[in-house]
């Protein structure tokens, strides 16, 4: 009697595990975000040697695909392919894009730098890539039609996955205003939701991915329901682990058994790809998630595949024979402070102003710091280290302008500290007094500023259309000129023209506080 008792339990076990495992589906999503046209590897200072690289991350990528199955995947970048690097202003975006597909990427949504040639220029790269990009909330103004195809539905190991692409506000504001003017940005939860709903009965799961940042990512999933997964870009953020952000006790629509939605992103610039497995139960329910950070290292490249090796080298042979030309040497560090980076001075900064002014023939030059985006040591200096450090192909503009504008726009600095994303300078010296709001002891060329006398001020293009506080700085210009030339091409002509640099690390104005 015990002997058939024990039988029948082993029988129950086993129908029970096979019922289980016939309704059990898995999923393995991988994904990135922030490349920025990192298309070989570079070196990576927190573990002392180079990683990322796109021949590299794709050799790991094949080899998830050989543990998993080519349909148990789903591969996803959050956006901010593009700029970053020479492999991107060369090649225009399509050496990126070619080999994101090569590799076999899914879809891909729009970062703020996707937007860096403007929109003509992106929508013949896409055509010519086929690359893949989704974004729901950003409509042309005329028609209020989407620009881009908001969702896409995949189907893997039997499951419906649509994929949803967005944008967040505080990245389509970084975009600059003249390449967004045709366009209208719905706030990203708005858009979402919207799709969200629609979508959630004929499918699932729901993956957004979102170029917003990891508080805004947040945000999104706590109040939307309907969402499985948001793998996010546009804040670099290391998440060595994907987070489970619960939804609002108000919240209508969860339905994936977590009570929450599963948050992910992957750092920055290919350093990283990110995993997340999934096991799906009964009725769309995910049972199980995990998830991982995993570096990609030298060792991958044996098992890239053939096409994308070709493919990178041969841009990238290219691209060495010109960027390893030295224009100048420097005796001394410029310096790029990332944190805190809206009210400190950097000599990388003061650097690449000093350059435009040089180059424009102007009195003094303000530029954004986010126009800047590394340093460069001491030693010799290539043309690719000033391709890498000021990577945007922004012209010179020439403003002149009356002493007492220039005054007007310093004390509007004293008066808005915190409020803006912070500025680098060049032929200007000056003292913020924060609680008098106002501008003091300004010089230019090292005499006292006349409010009366005509000066001119080299900018960016990107300020001269009225982006970071360009509308403020230049409202009341006597004379325009653009001077055609790119900014990084401005700092190359002060290289060759000087040689040896001076020390640029000596603040050029200071705060009272």
């Amino acid at each position: 009697m015990k002997l058939r008792e024990l039988l029948f339990a082993l029988f129950l076990v086993l129908v029970l595990s096979v019922s289980y495992g016939a309704e059990k589906k898995e999923l393995t999503i991988l994904h990135t975000n922030d490349i920025h046209a990192r298309l070989v590897p570079t070196f990576n200072k927190d573990f002392n040697e180079v990683c990322g690289g796109a021949s590299e991350r794709s050799g790991l990528i094949n080899l998830i695909r050989k543990e998993v199955g080519e349909n148990g995947i789903l591969l996803l970048d959050s956006g901010d392919l593009s700029q970053g690097t020479p492999f991107f202003n060369v090649f225009k975006g399509k050496a990126n894009f070619s080999a994101a597909k090569l590799i076999g990427y899914d879809a891909i949504t729009t970062g703020n730098h996707e937007f860096g040639n403007g929109m003509p220029a992106l929508h013949n790269l896409l055509a010519e890539t086929n690359m893949r990009l989704l974004c729901c909330n950003v409509v042309h103004k005329s028609t209020n039609k989407p620009v881009f195809k908001p969702y896409q539905v995949f189907v893997r190991n039997g499951l419906k996955i649509a994929v949803i692409g967005c944008i967040g506000r505080g990245a389509w504001e970084d975009t600059d205003i003249k390449i967004r003017a045709p366009m209208n940005h719905i706030h990203e939860i708005e858009a979402v939701k919207s799709y969200a709903k629609r979508l959630r009965p004929y499918v699932n799961l729901i993956v957004v991915i979102s170029h917003s940042g990891i508080d805004e990512d947040k945000a999104m999933a706590a109040q939307i329901g309907e969402i499985d997964i948001i793998l996010g870009g546009h804040t670099h953020t290391a998440l060595h682990a994907p987070i489970l952000v619960n939804n609002n006790p108000d919240t209508i629509g969860c339905l994936n058994g977590l009570g929450g939605t599963i948050v992910a992103q992957a750092g920055e610039k290919g350093t990283f790809l990110g995993r997340l497995n999934l096991i799906i139960g009964k009725k769309g329910k995910i049972k199980e998630f995990s998830g991982e950070l995993i570096r990609v290292k030298n060792e991958h490249l044996a098992y890239a595949s053939p096409d994308v090796k070709e493919l990178v080298n041969h841009y990238d042979t290219i691209l060495r024979n010109e960027m390893n030309k030295v224009v100048a040497v420097s005796g001394y560090d410029l310096d790029y402070v990332k944190k805190g980076k809206r009210n400190e001075h950097m000599a990388m900064g003061a650097f690449t102003a000093e350059g435009m002014r040089y180059s424009a023939n102007a009195d003094i030059c303000i530029i954004n710091t986010g126009g800047v985006k590394t340093g460069i040591k001491k030693g010799d200096i290539t043309k690719g280290d000033l391709f890498t450090a000021i990577p945007y192909d922004n012209t010179v503009v020439n403003f002149t302008m009356k002493g007492s504008e220039i005054k007007r726009s310093l004390d509007y600095l004293a008066a808005n500290e915190g409020e803006y994303s912070g500025f680098q300078f060049a032929g200007i010296s000056f003292v913020l007094n924060i609680p008098e709001k106002k501008s003091e002891q300004i010089t230019i060329q090292g005499e006292p500023i006349d409010n009366d006398k005509t000066y001119v001020v080299a900018t960016t293009s990107f300020m001269a259309n009225g982006n970071d506080c360009g509308n403020v700085f230049f409202a009341n210009v006597l004379k325009i000129e653009d001077k055609g030339i790119l900014m990084r091409d401005a700092a190359v002509e002060y290289c060759k023209a000087i040689k040896d640099l001076n020390d640029f690390s000596d603040p050029l104005y200071r705060y009272i506080r």
